[in-house]
């Protein structure tokens, strides 16, 4: 079984991987071997999988040539979350590529246990994946929320952006587009919301809002999100 994931020692995929590793006899049972894949270098997997106590090798795919060979390269340059089942002559048996973000849910028993319902208890469920920003030069709010509909929505993380206000302009914004990027990097959002200010009587307050506004939407934009 070989599992596309984004990113080492990151909240879903430390959830996803674990959940295998739990399950590894049934996997032996099954005469079925996994192997996770991301884009890493091997230090990188190497500490993931010393922390966490894999029993299942991690591949590194630094130049994303085995992702985009399967197909499961996203819009913003990461491997899919996804699964394929490849029998002993290399043939593809199954393939489950993720089209938007993905959690995974615990684990259920099954009761008679057969090939097929083992592989089906590990099925990712799709899910919406939304990065909100409440824009601000000083302090800048950001949520993860995921939502797989009305009735069910969670927040995956949240956090304030914070920049000097004796920081150079320039300074404290290359700070907030760093930050905006390395949050889609690692969550993979599937949408950004970015809050509108409609009434401001600072001017310079409105400004300051204004321009992490523009930085939101522009790496929004600039990562197709």
């Amino acid at each position: 079984m070989l599992v596309f994931y984004p990113g080492d020692d990151t909240p879903v995929c430390t959830r996803q991987l674990n959940s295998y590793n739990d399950g590894i006899e049934q996997f032996a049972e099954l005469d079925a071997q996994v192997v996770g894949i991301s884009a890493q270098d091997v230090a990188s997997h190497d500490s993931f999988s010393d922390k966490h106590g894999f029993q299942f090798p991690l591949l590194a795919d630094v130049d994303k040539e085995t992702a985009g060979r399967y197909g499961t390269l996203g819009p913003i340059g990461f491997p899919r979350r996804s699964v394929f089942i490849v029998d002993a002559g290399g043939v593809v048996r199954y393939a489950h590529r993720a089209i938007a973000g993905m959690d995974l849910p615990a684990r259920q028993g099954t009761g008679r246990r057969t090939p097929e319902t083992e592989l089906i208890r590990y099925e990712p469920v799709f899910v919406t994946r939304v990065l909100g920003i409440d824009p601000g030069l000083t302090r800048c709010g950001y949520a993860i929320v995921d939502g797989r509909g009305p009735s069910d929505v969670r927040a995956v993380s949240m956090g304030v952006i914070r920049t000097s206000t004796s920081d150079p302009l320039a300074s404290r914004l290359a700070t907030l587009r760093t930050e905006f990027t390395s949050l889609i990097a690692e969550f993979e959002p599937n949408a950004v919301a970015v809050e509108q200010v409609f009434f401001q009587v600072n001017v310079r307050t409105a400004m300051a809002t204004g321009q992490a506004s523009g930085l939101a939407l522009a790496e929004a934009g600039n990562r197709r999100v």
